[in-house]
């Protein structure tokens, strides 16, 4: 009768078992389908010029609290302040620090993009090009 009992509580503990590895593989596949429709509309952003996981440049000012007109020299500054303030090892942030890393990375690209459009306006260093200072 003992045997009886432990066979028969051993194939619901099974039959329980089954049915959650079921479900929980269902899961799997029905999370599977929907990352890949996320990384499909990632893809299609990145395309777009869009960026995953990208700062917009009025928020990263106000993370770094620096003026539009800010040097990259100050956003250094205030990046080297902010991140050495907010390490996790003397008990910071590392949602602060990321903040901050992702606010300086915002900025550094909006930096230089405003040199390259500078520089192809005409509105570089002329000395750059000797055929140019010549001219002058």
């Amino acid at each position: 009768l003992d045997k009886i009992v432990k066979l028969l509580m051993l194939g619901s503990s099974l039959k329980v078992f089954g049915r959650a590895f079921a479900q929980a593989y269902r899961q799997a596949l029905r999370n599977a389908a929907r990352d890949g429709m996320y990384r499909r509309g990632f893809a299609a952003a990145a395309a777009r010029g869009g960026k995953r996981g990208g700062m917009d440049v009025s928020e990263a000012r106000q993370v770094l609290n620096v003026d539009e007109d800010a040097t990259a020299e100050e956003v250094q500054e205030k990046f080297d302040h902010l991140f050495a303030a907010n390490d996790v090892g003397k008990g910071g942030s590392f949602y602060l620090q990321s903040k901050v890393f992702r606010a300086k990375e915002a900025l550094d690209a909006e930096l230089e993009a405003a040199a390259e459009n500078a520089d192809a306006d005409g509105d570089g260093d002329a000395d750059a090009d000797p055929k140019q200072a010549d001219k002058q």
